[in-house]
């Protein structure tokens, strides 16, 4: 399994290698994380990061100043750090906002990703860049918020009625954004392929209680909070999504294994979530339990889970990959529908997808498409 994870954390901004470095350096505890800050130092780029890896430097500023460590970037790397402070403190500010207005609507709210890890693990606003913020209401109040949210300034990324309604049943969140251009997800199903309305049940009944800008908000349970970084994370950079996983660990030493191994199987993520958990274990021994890692493996394993497993780890191919890709989120997206219900509401599904105002473009959009797709597999027509 961890041999598809490292082709999956193909590099996208520094090399696997590098990542994992900068990883040691800001998160392994004592005198390693010393050494590895001392080799890894003088080569360092900040200009040649990429977001991804720019969100740890905040991390590595403490890590430096804690042992001791001076270098000419410590004090790009405190600007990184009050940036992100002041970042965060504005989109907490304006999903503040929302939470007031859907509260009083008589609306649930639970805090997901960047700003529970915040309020829940990481308890310092610096310490964790974020590009937005991300709220979860239930499933069947999705409706009311996004009403409740345009009436407070927040506009969907479809402006197409038709697509607005259609995304509730083949998407689980909304981008809104508002006029300033600060950018807000309403998610109503937790995880992007596993949708439905009561599938979220146990996530809210087993969620812990939080306060963000006054206001009482709910937030995963550790074990669902693990699985949704694991879930969410895999196939991005490790440098993205370790931090996050390794300030759960380090936070509940008594994480329910047995509650995570079931949440993994129930929405068929084993494979995801062993693999992640593998990874992390690589670089950070001792923060999963080898037990907890063996009921992972030996979980029953869907066709479909494999599948999906395998479009996130492998390249795929250049020509049919994205097609391969499409047809799975279909298939995990309509899962419990029968048949002909399936077949039928496959164009709502790629006018989603591709944001098509209406069916009669499918032919069109594909053609071009499978066009580009084409001429980029074979190389340009000589001249």
């Amino acid at each position: 399994m961890l041999i598809e994870i490292e082709q999956c954390l193909a590099p996208r901004t520094l090399p696997l290698e590098e990542q994992r470095q900068i990883l040691r350096a800001a998160l392994q505890p004592g005198p390693n994380a010393r050494d590895e800050a001392i080799a890894w130092l003088p080569r360092a780029n900040i200009e040649s990061m990429g977001f991804d890896s720019i969100r740890l430097m905040p991390q590595l500023y403490e890590r430096l100043r804690m042992e001791g460590i001076d270098t000419p970037l410590l004090p790009r790397l405190k600007g990184l750090k009050k940036h992100a402070w002041s970042k965060n403190n504005l989109l907490s500010r304006r999903a503040s906002d929302a939470i007031s207005a859907l509260q009083r609507a008589g609306i649930d709210v639970m805090v997901i990703k960047g700003l529970a890890l915040i309020i829940g693990y990481y308890h310092d606003c610096s310490l964790r860049p974020m590009n937005d913020a991300d709220l979860l209401v239930p499933y069947q109040q999705a409706r009311a918020a996004c009403r409740v949210l345009a009436q407070h300034g927040w506009r969907n990324e479809f402006e197409n009625p038709r697509l607005i309604e259609q995304s509730f049943q083949y998407r689980h969140a909304a981008h809104l954004f508002d006029s300033l251009g600060r950018d807000l997800d309403l998610h109503w199903n937790l995880l992007g392929h596993r949708l439905g309305p009561a599938i979220d049940e146990d996530f809210w009944a087993a969620s812990g209680e939080a306060v963000l800008g006054g206001h009482r908000v709910r937030i995963l349970n550790p074990a669902d909070q693990l699985l949704h970084i694991c879930a969410h994370g895999i196939g991005s950079p490790p440098i993205r999504w370790v931090p996050d996983a390794l300030a759960v660990l380090r936070s509940t030493p008594d994480l329910d294994w047995d509650r995570l191994r079931g949440q993994a199987q129930k929405r068929d993520l084993t494979l995801m979530i062993g693999g992640a958990l593998e990874h992390v274990q690589r670089d950070f021994a001792d923060q999963v339990p080898a037990e907890a890692l063996r009921d992972l493996r030996s979980s029953r394993v869907s066709s479909l889970e494999r599948g999906e497993y395998r479009h996130l780890t492998e390249p795929g191919h250049p020509l049919f990959g994205c097609l391969h890709k499409t047809l799975n989120r279909f298939l995990f997206r309509s899962r419990g529908k029968p048949l002909p219900a399936r077949l039928r509401f496959f164009s709502d599904f790629l006018c989603l997808e591709w944001d098509v105002p209406g069916k009669r473009h499918l032919p069109a959009v594909f053609c071009r498409k499978a066009t580009k797709k084409i001429v980029g597999y074979f190389g340009a027509p000589a001249r």
